[in-house]
């Protein structure tokens, strides 16, 4: 049985250095049957993008010019169009994703007969700007709208430049069904917040009080223990510890991978 195309897709501008790391994420999924859709809206990236093709053929790199009335929503639906496989996935140049994370969402999807997959759990990330790195799980209402998979379907992102992947979660949601994977799949995917994302810090530090139950271990960690760091939610699984390890190989990784070089000479 041919197993289904799965199609990556990545809206970048600017950022060749978390490309780079995206792409290392994507050519080390187990799921063989994939590619990467990466569309950007800056001219500059061309001669940073151009040899990722010729790295792999599984990708593919298109350019658009810049226009400001079309936000992220557009962007991301462009790709969608650009797309050949019968799944989709949003493949964000700024998160991490560990090696399994395609075949284990498919297979969720496909085990519970729902046409999409989401993980309500992931790893967060962040180089504060006071100098800290922290790293803790968090979760969301429905599920992190950055993790969908889905079949090909009508629905589209809003143009919009913030929440346009939270509105089309609750889409696919309402038109495919949707298996949401659960804490055990955290390592699977971890947001990383480096100063220039769509949501500011406050976004991602919000996760570790958006329940009761939550607020109430913030407020114990930050007023009487004085370190954010002493709630639950920073103690972390070995193999959650493992996935932030293989990050921080890479976090730094600005330089262009001798393979890219390769292809530049072509």
């Amino acid at each position: 049985m041919t197993e289904s195309l799965v199609s990556c897709l990545m809206v970048t501008g600017g950022r060749p250095e978390l490309v780079r790391r995206a792409v290392w994420c994507f050519l080390s999924q187990s799921y063989p049957n994939r590619e990467l859709v990466i569309l950007s809206d800056s001219a500059c990236d061309e001669f940073e993008l151009r040899p990722l093709e010729v790295m792999d053929s599984r990708i593919r790199v298109h350019m658009t010019s810049h226009d400001p009335n079309r936000r992220l929503g557009d962007l991301r639906n462009m790709t969608i169009d650009l797309a050949r496989g019968e799944w989709l996935t949003q493949w964000d140049d700024d998160d991490w994703y560990g090696p399994d994370r395609i075949a284990v969402q498919l297979k969720a999807a496909m085990d519970e007969d729902k046409g999409a997959s989401a993980l309500k759990f992931t790893l967060m990330h962040l180089c504060t700007a006071d100098g800290r790195t922290m790293s803790f799980r968090g979760d969301t209402g429905i599920a992190t709208p950055g993790t969908i998979l889905h079949r090909r379907t009508h629905v589209r992102y809003p143009n919009l430049g913030k929440n346009e992947d939270g509105e089309f979660l609750r889409a696919v949601r309402d038109e495919l069904g949707l298996a949401v994977l659960g804490e055990e799949h955290s390592s699977s995917f971890v947001r990383v917040f480096h100063g220039s994302n769509t949501w500011d810090e406050r976004h991602f530090l919000r996760r570790l009080r958006r329940t009761p139950k939550l607020w109430i271990q913030y407020q114990m960690a930050v007023n009487f223990r004085r370190d954010v760091r002493e709630h639950p939610r920073f103690r972390l699984r070995p193999d959650e510890e493992a996935t932030l390890r293989e990050l921080d190989r890479y976090r730094w990784t600005v330089t262009t991978p001798p393979m890219v070089e390769e292809a530049r000479a072509r």
